[in-house]
């Protein structure tokens, strides 16, 4: 053939959004795999000389034949787009192998059961987004001291940063210094702590014991 495909996905877009951006914005892995935090793309042919054309998407939906395609992929994964080309001399192939990724999504690793564990911040077009206002989570005895990208708190985030692929957010807690005493590893402090007796033999003293040690260390502090 005297003719080459020379691009595959020509265009790529967001499924809500109205905007184009160039397959120069995806991201591109060392197997030349093209990922895209989206789930439609936009397709477009870029060679010439060709009279038919045809797409198969690689996710068992019906192939297309016009010369520029929108599809949308219904779940996550590694998808061989083929795009098919023919004229009065023969046919040619092109092959491109994607991996939608679904909309970028932040997790949130809070340390509480009560706060969300993640939410997703679709790009608007080619543009990523900022983190949309989800509140701060609250754990008893401590006080939430802002998100990190790194577990061990190091890397702190800002809320002007944009999401623009999957990422994780670490809540930092300091100790509520209100609480009276250091909380324990569980977030309760001490005088808190519930004192269970139970009656007969060893169970009793050493329930006493604990009640002695927490009454000791109330009558310290006065």
């Amino acid at each position: 053939m005297k003719y080459k495909l020379t691009a595959v996905l020509a265009l790529v877009t967001m499924l809500t959004a109205g905007a184009l951006f160039s397959s120069e914005n995806t991201e591109a892995d060392s197997e030349d795999v093209r990922v895209f935090y989206a789930y439609t793309l936009y397709l477009g042919f870029d060679g010439d000389a060709s009279w038919t054309i045809e797409w198969d998407f690689g996710d068992g939906s019906e192939p297309e034949n016009t010369w520029n395609v929108v599809h949308t992929y219904q779940e996550k994964g590694d998808y061989v787009i083929t795009q098919t080309v023919w004229n009065n001399i023969g046919h040619d192939t092109d092959t491109i192998t994607v991996r939608i990724m679904g909309h970028p999504t932040v997790t949130f690793h809070s340390g509480t059961d009560d706060f969300i564990s993640s939410i997703e911040v679709p790009l608007i077009g080619k543009d990523a987004q900022v983190l949309p206002d989800v509140g701060i989570p609250e754990r008893t005895g401590f006080n939430f001291e802002g998100w990190y990208y790194d577990e061990d708190c190091t890397i702190c985030w800002d809320p002007d940063d944009t999401v623009g692929e999957h990422i994780d957010l670490y809540a930092k807690w300091g100790s509520d210094s209100a609480a009276g005493e250091d909380p324990d590893e569980d977030g309760r402090g001490l005088d808190n702590a519930a004192v269970y007796i139970l009656i007969g033999g060893a169970s009793l003293v050493a329930a006493l014991l604990v009640i002695l040690i927490l009454s000791r260390r109330k009558a310290d502090k006065g």
